[in-house]
């Protein structure tokens, strides 16, 4: 025992002399997972992403808040070979890439294509979850400055009757309400403190889920988003807090689809819900926003009661 005790000692103090990590600080590092499930979606297995801040393994009383990132369609792909495309947008980005420190727990899973193919599209070097730390981050991308005219109707709201059920993450629910809860099962996550975000794609499915499941967020922020106003009834008697984003001069989706949801919320007595329109930026007006600081103060000030709060399974 005295020799054990002595060797580590002396390996602290070489740690400490010649700038090793000790096991104190590696535990403390920021962890990217990969987590199996089996989908209902696809009949196949696929991996999903869970993130563990800097800082998670040093104290083991602390619990996290937990967020759930919803991507767009760009980066749908096979669950497995091209898990790393969901790197490319969103707040596990700037954790994971950028190497910021965000204090959340996250998930952030791939949804599939309608017919399961494998995502053929080039990865932006350096966006991948193998990082070199000896290396600067690579540079963010940035959303170009748009000096057309904004749409004085701000743009036609589409049909979207005939497509909405082939958004995967609107089939997808029961998946991604089992991510969550296995994720606050398996770590220390704060169960008042749980939220929801998405892009494009996914800004419609962070509608349509918290739409579903409005008892299990805190906070809500659907980005460049849309959905079907009919189904917010559940969500607006809730009051769960909501920050819809759009970007004015979006020409994929259209600003008008973000504004009548804003609306409708607003119909049915919602009185939790904003609305932020950055006029001079087009669809990936996300990328200001998370990497921006308000966002996250935002988030991490909304939390359920004890009364709203869902049973921990634990």
């Amino acid at each position: 025992m005295r020799l054990k005790v002595i060797g580590g000692v002396l390996v602290l103090a070489l740690a400490l002399v010649h700038g090793v990590p000790t096991p104190a600080q590696v535990a403390s590092d920021a962890q990217l997972l990969r987590k199996r499930h089996h989908s209902e979606v696809t009949g196949k297995e696929r991996e999903y992403y869970v993130f563990l801040p800097k800082g998670y393994g040093a104290d083991s009383a602390r619990r996290w808040p937990l967020l759930l990132f919803l991507h767009g369609a760009g980066e749908r792909g096979d669950g497995r070979a091209d898990l790393e495309k969901v790197l490319a947008h969103g707040p596990l980005m700037e954790a994971w890439i950028q190497r910021r420190d965000l204090p959340f727990v996250m998930i952030a899973p791939q949804a599939p294509y309608p017919d399961d193919r494998t995502n053929a599209s080039a990865s932006l070097p350096g966006f991948g979850e193998k990082r070199d730390l000896s290396v600067p981050a690579p540079p963010r991308p940035a959303p170009p400055f748009d000096a057309a005219p904004i749409p004085e109707e701000w743009g036609p709201v589409r049909d979207r009757s005939k497509t909405a059920a082939v958004n995967p993450w609107l089939r997808m629910e029961t998946e991604l309400v089992a991510m969550i809860e296995s994720t606050a099962r398996d770590y220390r996550v704060d169960r008042s403190r749980i939220y929801l975000t998405g892009i494009s794609m996914g800004g419609f499915g962070a509608f349509a889920i918290a739409a579903a499941r409005p008892d299990l967020f805190a906070a809500v922020a659907p980005i460049c988003g849309g959905g079907d106003p009919a189904t917010l009834d559940a969500l607006a008697k809730a009051q769960r807090p909501l920050w819809i984003i759009h970007g004015g001069r979006d020409r994929v989706v259209a600003p008008r689809e973000s504004l009548r949801m804003a609306n409708a919320l607003l119909e049915r007595g919602h009185r939790a819900a904003r609305l932020t329109v950055h006029h001079e930026l087009d669809h990936d007006v996300w990328i200001r926003v998370y990497a921006g600081e308000d966002f996250y103060a935002w988030l991490l000030g909304e939390q359920l009661s004890a009364a709203e709060r869902p049973g921990d399974p634990r």
